[in-house]
């Protein structure tokens, strides 16, 4: 398993919580958390299922507003730098090409949007994400740290 480490604060945290909550994609992503730590709050989740709620929760802006969510106009790009840190382009070769076409190329998690659309940079490459999950890290001296680098590394705690 790859594990994708985003740190980041406590107040960082409950914002986004909250507007996922706002808009109506919390109980989706706690079912989808597979470690969570009781004493500082970490998690781990699917990279595609927090690529897709982040997704979610843009378009939720895009179409009710900011003010219906309390958002900061700022925090907006910060959402969508935050949402596309978990993708990343792929330079496909001719032949990967071809192969993508006929066979498909499962080493590669390829990142499609939430209507199914392969996502790609303005160059035209597939955009690929960067792990199979995303640890959300709130303290990195709390104890959870070692279980977190123990499942990075693909061992079991």
């Amino acid at each position: 398993m790859s594990l994708f480490r985003i740190d980041v604060t406590r107040d960082e945290r409950s914002y986004l919580i909250r507007l996922v909550k706002a808009a109506g994609g919390y109980d989706q992503m706690l079912k989808e958390v597979s470690f969570t730590c009781d004493k500082c709050g970490a998690f781990v989740i699917k990279t595609t299922v927090l690529f897709h709620m982040l997704e979610r929760l843009i378009d939720t802006l895009d179409n009710r507003g900011s003010d219906d969510l309390e958002f900061a106009a700022d925090d907006y790009d910060d959402l969508w730098d935050f949402m596309h840190s978990l993708i990343k382009p792929i330079m496909l070769t001719d032949e990967e090409w071809t192969r993508y076409f006929t066979h498909g190329l499962p080493e590669y998690r390829f990142a499609h949007d939430n209507k199914g659309e392969l996502l790609t940079d303005d160059d035209g490459n597939p955009m690929a994400y960067v792990s199979d999950e995303v640890v959300i890290e709130l303290d990195d001296q709390c104890e959870c740290g070692k279980i977190l680098s123990q499942l990075k590394d693909g061992n079991k705690p």
